[in-house]
């Protein structure tokens, strides 16, 4: 379905939009608005864990319980919610004055803040509710909250119906919002038009996941059923699993055309991105000179060692927690993983064949001088996390802490060259540092 006129975003907003979900692509990207859409919309997705709450079926309201801490709502969604991080960003900028850019930059925080916004309200006993742009305060979001349910014990999810109202010559839009609440009380917020847009494009990704048919309880509630009233839902918006991000902001198109479609990088350097042998021969007369400056690079093979699971050197056994600062409190990767197998049985994952892909090293952090006995290295998707230590393979380890310098972290291009080795290009680093 295309976009209205009220949530379409443009291209620039776009990257905003996704930069806020830390999904950060290259504004020079040649990338479509509707290329751009479709990984907002995964985003949304991700952040509101909606395939993991529905497994692909639609929502049924009729078969969750209703939400029975009220008092409770706004704390849990806000719990549901937040990141380290992210509390830090808000507490660090807390008053400061921002650019209209900034305030791009910040939609999902904003989003956020519209849940908590709809919980008060109906903590309050509020049902009739609209969203008006700051800017131009011409059109609204109106808002009919039926009922919050339990999609499980930590999880409310918002029933609602909404509609967009716009005004007209000769009638307000205060008059056209209490026609529309049949002059019943109704409280309003005024937000960055930005996140309005991005708020009702949500609200019309999820209406399309309401089961077909369902009507909310109530003779009063049916009334915002009829007409332009769409019913839908609204989830809490979490950030988005590092693991997620690097994939959403991976390959953003052919540097020629802009296709995402069959795009992959050169093979000889790694740092330009092609859909076709057509436009790569297009733009080779750019591209040739660095591309034979990044050939002949040199890649060290590393070892994992027999046991690369144990971040404690010397024993077979051991346990080790991960944290993430920019993800969920409540559905992030950050774990505390159980001891590992018996020497020779814990062999890492190969989920990339012969591909190339990107490895983090992540050091821990020390003093001036301070050189580590052990890096944790994992990939994207963390299909495996090993703790590579120096002891295990001197050499080659030494290269790595030359190449990572005085920063605790590094992502370099890599290939498994067997069970427990990984031949690593530590000469040359990709152009942007992945969100993961």
């Amino acid at each position: 379905m295309a976009p209205t006129d009220q949530d379409y975003i443009s291209k620039d907003d776009l990257f905003s939009v996704l930069e806020s979900m830390k999904i950060t692509l290259p504004r020079t990207s040649k990338m479509s608005v509707e290329d751009l859409s479709k990984r907002l919309r995964e985003g949304l997705n991700v952040s509101q864990r909606v395939e993991d709450l529905l497994s692909g079926e639609p929502l049924d309201p009729r078969q969750l319980q209703p939400w029975t801490d009220v008092e409770g709502l706004v704390q849990q969604t806000a719990v549901m919610q937040q990141s380290l991080k992210s509390n830090f960003d808000r507490m660090s900028t807390m008053g400061t004055s921002k650019t209209p850019e900034e305030l791009k930059g910040e939609t999902l925080h904003q989003l956020q803040d519209i849940l908590l916004w709809l919980g008060f309200r109906f903590t309050m006993g509020e049902r009739n509710l609209y969203l008006v742009g700051k800017e131009t305060g011409d059109w609204a979001v109106a808002i009919r909250i039926h009922g919050v349910y339990a999609m499980n014990e930590k999880t409310p999810v918002f029933v609602l119906s909404h509609r967009t109202v716009t005004s007209i010559p000769n009638k307000t839009l205060e008059e056209q919002l209490s026609e529309i609440f049949n002059a019943q009380p109704r409280s309003g917020q005024a937000v960055e038009s930005v996140a309005q847009r991005t708020f009702l494009r949500l609200l019309s990704i999820n209406a399309k996941r309401v089961l077909a048919g369902y009507e909310p309880d109530g003779t009063e509630n049916k009334k915002y059923t009829k007409k332009k009233w769409k019913l839908t839902f609204a989830l809490p918006l979490g950030p988005l699993p590092m693991a997620k991000v690097g994939k959403l902001a991976d390959e953003h198109g052919c540097d020629v055309c802009g296709s995402t479609e069959n795009a992959s990088r050169c093979v000889q350097c790694l740092s330009a991105i092609y859909c076709s042998p057509e436009c790569q021969k297009r733009d080779w007369p750019k591209h040739k000179e660095a591309c034979r400056t990044l050939q002949g690079a040199t890649w060290t093979t590393i070892d994992f060692g027999d046991n690369p699971s144990s971040p404690i050197d010397g024993l077979n056994t051991g346990y080790m927690s991960l944290m993430n600062v920019h993800e969920s409190w409540e559905h992030g990767s950050s774990s505390a993983n159980k001891a590992p197998q018996p020497i020779g049985a814990n062999v890492p994952k190969n989920v990339h064949g012969e591909k190339m892909f990107l490895v983090k090293f992540q050091a821990p952090m020390g003093g001036p001088g301070y050189r580590p006995s052990s890096m944790m290295l994992y990939d994207r998707q963390r299909s495996f996390t090993i703790h590579w230590k120096r002891s295990g393979d001197p050499a080659a380890f030494l290269v790595a802490e030359k190449a990572m310098g005085d920063y605790p972290k590094m992502y370099r291009w890599a290939k498994r060259t067997g069970n427990r080795t990984m031949s690593v290009c530590f000469e040359r680093a990709p152009k942007e540092n992945p969100p993961w």
